[in-house]
């Protein structure tokens, strides 16, 4: 086969075809793979598979510090071993207390492991977790686990029998009652109890009752189990000498069709006289009805079973047909308001609406009414829906907010250009609704209703750029061909800030070519935190005016954007075209982002461009501990040494920032600091960790303890007293 034969093969088969488009234009889309180091971004969108490979290559990865906790969301254990062990330095075993975010994700796996390493946590916040997850085995650990430090234990009883009863798990409530029965009350037991009848849970009901012996029983153990017949039968029988006649009536009205056995069983037996009888009956068959459960209602109906009571809106289904409609008008039953609003959801049937709307009921309520209940159902594309609000009447100009979303798909136009030719938006807002409608278009690439909007955005006096800008600059970062070509045969007016959003070269060419964009200080840093292709960038920089002055202004602000959008490629190939690289609003952001790869290869950049380059960190260190990133902290220790910290003052920002794996990591090179250094720091007392953070200030005073005990180690003499003691005081 030779290869114009195979294109034509490849090309006229649809699936290949439109597989091959949607690849090309997803690879200029997509985050590539060398830019992807965040671990957060791949654990949000759940790209295990990529995870897993970057961490098998030993390839840079970064973690958010404000985020990190996000690791006890993935659900493979292997996988989380893997990401905790290569950022276990982020996890301190001292503090915070860690076990929460594993009881928090449902994890027992995780909980355990941390549990084994050493890590603490708040038990009652871990147990209120696992109740809440319904997570038996996570609770029953805990209780065995943690026994000796839950804080009102007396209080976790109840809640934990309550929760072991309701899930029917019979060994936690032994458990319970074996280990814990001093916590057991009256009260607690009574709960208990009404738990198990209400889940029919019999053998817990018997093992819970058995601990009190003759209790009295109660009305509600009865009529909360009225949907267990086995459950029910017990506890008639095992109580009978106890209930009073009067409870039987009770019982037999708390009846609903599920429990129609227990009200047949209750009139064999002449446990209700013959007017209970008929009342409960009626209520019963009635129930059915709504529930379509048509053997119950034949069983208990009679010749007034009270249909015309009730309404279409009130019977499971009642609107999926017309014949089911006239079926159960003929019977009796009645059109509300709530009949016609679920006949207006179903947009298959609109015969249906029409049918219940000619109901002499429909005459006594408004239309308005009628709208404001089936709220945003016309917006779902029911052309016949909004034809009938038009036939009858209703004014919908007041609606304009949403048909604008309408505009994402070419088959909504037919909906879309009977509502505007019927309801055309007022003057104060006709523009921006035709202007929004126009951006999404051009972004879902619905080229039919595209032309049709723009078509009335032209009869507009305003021939603003701004009519356009956003729905070109959709098309451009869509790369949505037609409109784009449309754009410019119709030599659109626009703000000049498009080309920036250009996803290909082609694109890009299209632009330029058309002579109706140029390149300003704004496409650079635009087409940086927009498009993932290289190529589109260097083409670019290629075009732009070297002699413009803006030049240098627009290579920094872009380089600082892909620090932000984390373009490791885009940043080595922008600091390569810079003449500003000691700019220091570029340390300061990389310091903000954390990636030290690229803190790393500025460093080296400058260390081939400079004999001896003069880097000031600082900016860039201030930004680092204020967010946390360990890694840049540790790098530019190394290469600036313990000094700077301890020169600048910078423990007690440090201190303040919360993040005590910085803390961590300082405590071995401040042991070796100067002993009078560490003394001589005199801060004011009222500066120390806010909020209410005991924990945290008790922990800093036990580091800033063990670090001068280090120190005095080495000393001869000294008075001794915490480092961090301005803490917490």
């Amino acid at each position: 086969m030779n290869i114009d034969q195979l294109f034509r093969n490849v090309y006229n088969n649809k699936f290949l075809n439109r597989n091959i488009q949607y690849f090309i234009k997803l690879n200029r889309v997509t985050r590539k793979y060398d830019d992807l180091c965040g671990v957060n971004f791949m654990i949000q969108n759940k790209y295990w598979c990529l995870l897993k490979d970057k961490l098998k290559r030993k390839e840079y990865l970064a973690i958010t510090p404000h985020q990190k906790n996000i690791i006890f969301s993935i659900p493979d254990f292997d996988l989380f071993l893997m990401v905790f062990n290569r950022f276990k330095h982020y996890y301190p075993v001292a503090y915070p207390p860690l076990l929460q975010e594993a009881t928090k994700k449902d994890n027992l796996e995780i909980l355990v492991y941390l549990h084994k390493l050493g890590y603490k946590g708040t038990m009652n916040v871990c147990l209120d977790d696992a109740i809440r997850n319904k997570n038996s085995a996570m609770v029953r650990y805990l209780l065995e686990k943690f026994d000796y430090c839950l804080v009102a234990e007396n209080k976790f009883f109840g809640m934990i029998l309550n929760f072991a009863t309701e899930i029917n798990d019979l060994e936690m409530v032994k458990y319970m009652l074996k280990n814990k029965q001093q916590h057991m009350t009256f009260d607690k037991l009574e709960v208990a109890l009404q738990v198990a009848c209400a889940n029919g849970s019999l053998e817990i009901f018997q093992l819970l009752y058995s601990t009190r012996g003759n209790m009295t029983p109660f009305l509600y153990w009865f009529t909360t189990t009225i949907c267990h017949f086995e459950m029910f039968m017990y506890l008639l029988h095992t109580f009978k000498s106890s209930i009073k006649q009067e409870w039987y009536i009770e019982i037999a009205k708390t009846c609903k069709y599920k429990s129609h056995e227990i009200v047949l069983y209750l009139l064999q037996h002449e446990l209700i006289d013959q007017d209970t009888w008929n009342t409960v009956k009626t209520t019963i068959a009635l129930d059915a009805f709504k529930n379509n459960d048509m053997q119950v209602y034949q069983q208990f109906k009679d010749s007034d079973s009270r249909l015309k009571t009730l309404y279409l809106s009130s019977v499971k289904g009642a609107t999926d047909s017309l014949e089911r409609v006239k079926e159960l008008l003929s019977m009796g039953l009645m059109v509300d308001i709530y009949s016609v609003s679920m006949a207006s959801k179903n947009p298959n049937s609109p015969e249906i609406l029409e049918y219940l709307w000619r109901q002499e009921f429909c005459s006594t309520f408004s239309l308005n009414l009628f709208v404001s209940k089936i709220g945003g159902v016309v917006k779902c594309n029911q052309y016949l829906l909004l034809q009938f609000l038009i036939k009858n009447q209703y004014d919908l100009s007041k609606e304009q907010w949403w048909w604008c979303d309408m505009a994402k798909v070419d088959r909504n136009l037919p909906f879309i250009q009977l509502f505007l030719s019927k309801y055309p938006p007022d003057d104060q807002m006709r523009v921006a609704h035709l202007s929004n409608g126009l951006s999404e278009a051009a972004t879902f690439n619905s080229i039919n209703t595209f032309k049709y909007l723009y078509d009335l955005l032209l009869l507009e006096s305003d021939q603003s750029p701004q009519l356009y800008s956003e729905a070109y600059k959709k098309a451009v970062a869509n790369s949505n061909i037609d409109i784009i070509e449309h754009f410019i045969q119709k030599n659109t007016p626009h703000d000049n800030c498009v080309l920036g959003y250009s996803r290909s070269v082609e694109i890009a060419e299209l632009l330029i070519k058309s002579q109706t964009h140029t390149i300003n200080e704004q496409t650079i840093p635009t087409i940086v935190g927009d498009s993932n292709d290289l190529h589109v960038l260097k083409y670019l920089m290629e075009l732009f005016p070297k002699s413009n002055q803006d030049l240098v202004w627009s290579i920094n602000l872009a380089i600082r954007r892909s620090v932000s959008a984390g373009k490791f490629e885009h940043f080595k190939y922008l600091l390569a075209h810079s003449n500003n690289i000691h700019d220091q609003s570029i340390l300061k952001t990389i310091g903000t982002f954390g990636n030290l790869q690229m803190l790393d290869y500025y460093v080296q950049y400058r260390n081939s461009k400079e004999p001896k380059p003069s880097i000031d960190f600082y900016p860039c260190f201030c930004q680092t501990i204020q967010v946390g990133h360990l890694e840049l902290m540790k790098y530019i220790i190394d290469k600036q040494g313990i000094e700077m910290v301890v020169n600048d003052n910078l423990i007690y920002k440090i201190a303040l920032t919360g993040h005590s794996y910085l803390i961590e990591y300082l405590k071995e090179p401040l042991s070796k600091c100067n002993i009078n250094f560490l003394y001589s720091l005199k801060l004011s007392k009222t500066m120390y960790v806010s909020g209410g953070q005991e924990e945290y200030n008790h922990y800093l005073q036990v580091v800033s303890d063990d670090i001068i005990s280090k120190c005095l180690s080495n000393a001869s003499s000294g008075n001794k007293k915490g480092f961090f003691s301005f803490f917490g005081k």
